[in-house]
């Protein structure tokens, strides 16, 4: 049981060690960023295709469809294509916005598919046969891109070797809920510390599935968008970096999005995005350490696909705290705590310097979420150990997506919403969690055990805030 503890201790260290690594190099260019001017343009104009991937979408597709019809580019060199592959009133929607867009001189047309084979990846891969852009501009039903878009990206795009382009999220319901600040706060991390970290120290990193720009050579040489993973976006950036493409990540251009209000949806959100890692992981990880590429990239590609593995320490954690407060020695429960303390730090500035990143969002409101972010981050860990064991022992990737609902103010209006996830998945796993953690803070409580109680409350609050709100929202049906 030792050795187990210690192996937890180990990986929470590494993690750790590998945050503050990120945190290190995002801080070294952020200030050599501050001194670098952006490209001039010259007069490059390239014809684009906007890829928009719709299945039901009927509260947020019109929404899209103004937006993307907003941009400001010449109509002779851009060509829109809505990928429908609804099979509810959004085609209706869709057609009826089309024809109206069509009239207005817009160049955009829809493209059906006779089955939803691959889902969005096919649906990409169908749009690109008949795509005559030189570059391929993607969004989700979610985002609402600024009309600049282009002219701010442009700049960037005349170079013959760049073959994506990643653009920042922003979100325009962060202060929804505790819930849609959280996701918010990950969200910073992952672009604003991971992103740039990775990109601008010439690691790998990925394109995010929507907000981005591929060049279409590049994901022809690269051999297209494949569905044999849940996170096609991951599989093809790896494999196009693999084969020479360069990437880039352009923090200043954000694009807005809606983040998901239900905790159902949020949770189905992660299972995909952790086991697609996991799955793309035994997919590309092999051909990655068996190529020329330098250390620096192969095992920051390791770090980066396996990333979700933590969510599978966690359970194990929370099974031996008994047996780390009745059988480690003082000297051993001293240095596995101190461990544990030092990847709860790290966690903190990680997201401390992220959030800075933010202009809207004031230091206290980071301080104070932070505690939230920690707590969901172990209220999903039963949610994606599911997923990383799907992933690591199942070819399976049925895509399940995320609704959205247009709802943006905290008294609007989504609990009738045909797209709601009414399930509660694992919700006696997580009330057994939640039993098994306040049996043991009894016992803390019993022998003075106090110097555990601040990582108890953390776990505690995690799972009791998923199993609270997931009644509220999904048996009460209260917003």
């Amino acid at each position: 049981m030792e050795s187990i503890c210690f192996s937890i201790a180990f990986m929470c260290g590494l993690f750790a060690v590998h945050r503050l690594f990120l945190i290190g190099i995002y801080l070294w260019f952020k200030h050599e960023e501050k001194h670098r001017l952006p490209p001039k343009s010259a007069g490059y104009r390239p014809f684009i295709t906007i890829q928009l991937p719709v299945y039901n979408e009927r509260y947020v597709v019109g929404r899209l469809i103004d937006a993307v019809c907003n941009i400001r580019y010449p109509r002779d060199l851009l060509e829109i294509q809505v990928l429908d592959d609804s099979d509810d009133i959004t085609s209706a929607l869709v057609d009826a916005m089309v024809e109206k867009k069509r009239s207005q001189g817009h160049p955009i047309r829809v493209i059906r598919r006779s089955s939803r084979k691959g889902y969005k990846a096919g649906a990409l891969q169908n749009g690109l046969t008949s795509a005559f852009g030189e570059w391929i501009l993607i969004f989700d039903s979610d985002f609402i891109p600024q009309p600049e878009i282009l002219a701010h990206a442009l700049p960037y795009l005349n170079d013959p070797a760049l073959g994506m382009v990643q653009f920042c999220w922003d979100h325009i319901n962060r202060d929804y809920s505790v819930l849609t600040r959280v996701q918010a706060l990950f969200l910073d991390g992952h672009f604003h510390i991971e992103h740039f970290a990775r990109n601008r120290s010439g690691r790998f990193f990925n394109f995010n599935g929507t907000a981005g720009m591929w060049r279409k050579k590049c994901i022809i040489e690269s051999g297209g968008w494949e569905y044999d993973t849940l996170t096609e976006d991951m599989d093809l950036s790896y494999r196009a970096q693999m084969k020479g493409w360069k990437f880039l990540f352009l923090s200043h251009i954000r694009i807005p999005a809606e983040l998901p209000i239900e905790l159902s949806a949020f949770k189905s959100q992660q299972h995909r995005w952790a086991k697609g890692g996991i799955q793309t992981a035994r997919k590309i990880l092999p051909y990655l350490f068996l190529s020329n590429l330098p250390w620096s990239i192969k095992i920051e590609g390791a770090f980066h696909m396996l990333s979700n593995v933590m969510y599978l320490v966690l359970p194990l954690m929370i099974l031996l705290m008994p047996f780390v407060l009745t059988h480690m020695s003082g000297s051993a429960l001293y240095l596995y705590e101190s461990v544990l303390l030092f990847s709860i730090l790290s966690v903190i500035i990680f997201y401390i310097v992220a959030g800075g990143n933010c202009s809207s969002v004031s230091c206290s409101r980071i301080l104070k979420d932070i505690p939230w972010l920690m707590a969901v981050g172990i209220g999903l860990c039963v949610n994606n150990s599911r997923a990383v064991l799907e992933g690591f022992f199942s070819n399976t990737a049925v895509f399940v997506r995320t609704p959205k609902y247009n709802v943006l103010a905290k008294n609007g209006l989504w609990k009738q919403n045909a797209y709601r996830i009414k399930r509660m998945s694992l919700f006696w796993v997580e009330v057994f969690f939640l039993t098994y953690l306040l049996t043991t803070l009894l016992y803390c409580i019993k022998t003075s055990t106090v110097h555990i109680f601040p990582f108890l409350v953390i776990f505690i609050t995690g799972f009791f805030y998923f199993i609270t709100l997931g009644l509220k929202q999904t048996v009460f049906n209260r917003a």
